[in-house]
């Protein structure tokens, strides 16, 4: 037991992790031929490092603009719905009540685990993509950035929402409720039969 436990402090953490994972994902993919087993599963051991990693790297990159695009599409949703919202940057406000977008807010924070439900399910049921798989992972990518902005639109509308939504009982409607969209997205994509729909 005692060497086990040692073992597991020699394992590299964080980056180095998921950058060895990332290379071999290339090495098995490489090493497997089309329609392998082994190459499934090397989409989904790089699915998961791009979900841990190379996502929110490439997303740090982008975060100010995605920030801004967030803050306007909630901003212009208010405006034309309930009036008298306002944003500017990141900020979204209303008589005396104002919300900052961040990182972790995001929209587009969470598309990378979209994308890591999608490649897994779909190599679940078969090795080889279909072209309409592709279809069913943009789906699920929107769908993850719709219910992330209706989210915000939420959390946006005054401090009671503000608590709800974003510390209270419906951050928890909200993951069950999106995990379950994007599941079934997923999942319904994973089920078609590639001879039926080539």
């Amino acid at each position: 037991m005692v060497g086990v436990v040692g073992a597991i402090d020699l394992l590299p953490s964080g980056k180095a992790t998921w950058i060895a994972a990332t290379l071999a994902a290339l090495y098995i993919y490489a090493g497997n031929e089309k329609g392998s087993n082994g190459r499934a599963g090397a989409a989904v051991l790089g699915a998961l490092s791009v979900q841990s990693l190379w996502g929110p790297t490439l997303f740090s990159l982008f975060t100010v603009y995605l920030l801004r695009a967030d803050a306007a599409l909630v901003g212009v949703a208010l405006k034309l719905t309930r009036g008298g919202f306002d944003w500017h940057e990141n900020v979204i406000s209303t008589q005396g009540f104002t919300v900052g977008i961040y990182n972790d807010c995001s929209s587009f924070h969470n598309i990378s685990l979209a994308a890591l439900c999608w490649i897994s399910l779909t190599k679940l049921h078969r090795p080889t993509f279909i072209r309409s798989d592709f279809k069913f992972g943009a789906a699920a990518c929107l769908a993850m950035i719709a219910l992330n902005a209706a989210r915000l639109y939420a959390i946006s509308l005054g401090r009671e929402s503000f608590a709800y939504w974003h510390d209270g009982a419906g951050a928890q409607i909200f993951a069950v409720t999106a995990s379950f969209v994007i599941a079934a997205i997923c999942a319904w994509g994973a089920s078609i039969d590639g001879a039926k729909h080539e």
